[in-house]
């Protein structure tokens, strides 16, 4: 890659896309199917690790294409994480709408009515906010799959562009590194 074609970035993002996916799906299958327990809190670290993972290839892509400038590599984060975050919020759905069956919804609301967590909130003095919690996890089942997804897309775009800026933030200093 002499110049920089689009095009051909593109394709490259959507493959990039597609890697980010597997980080992000195998990160919120973790979480949902071990929750509570300490392998659900590693899934924040695998779905972390997409920022390196993506930061180096497209780095790797800049070593190898002189044109590709800053806000060319930032673009090509940035679809990835596009093409990611389209990709994970099918795989949600997926898991929301034939998978799950509110066994999440159910998990999330024993943990909140387990003696330890009301005895926590209670000395906080937090007693309200426990009290809305619940309320809000016992009317989760009844929300369409349609909704929850929708609400784990806003979410996972917001996460998408900021894990774009963070792995041009590793690309950019890496390659400050690399001109010492």
């Amino acid at each position: 890659m002499e110049t920089f074609d689009f095009k051909e970035a593109r394709s490259k993002a959507m493959q990039i896309g597609l890697l980010g996916c597997a980080f992000w799906s195998g990160s919120f299958l973790l979480f949902v199917y071990t929750f509570p327990s300490f392998l659900s809190e590693l899934s924040t670290v695998l779905g972390l690790s997409s920022v390196a993972v993506v930061g180096g290839i497209v780095r790797r892509l800049r070593q190898e294409n002189a044109s590709m400038n800053t806000l060319r590599c930032w673009w090509m984060t940035w679809f990835s994480f596009m093409c990611t975050v389209l990709l994970t919020t099918a795989v949600q759905y997926m898991y929301f709408a034939w998978l799950d069956n509110g066994r999440i919804w159910a998990k999330m609301g024993s943990l909140f009515a387990s003696k330890e967590v009301v005895e926590v909130y209670t000395q906080a003095g937090a007693s309200d906010m426990l009290e809305q919690i619940q309320q809000l996890i016992s009317e989760m089942p009844s929300l369409p799959v349609r909704d929850v997804v929708m609400s784990l897309m806003t979410s996972n775009l917001f996460i998408g562009f900021i894990f774009s800026v963070l792995s041009l933030l590793f690309i950019i200093g890496t390659r400050a590194g690399e001109k010492k």
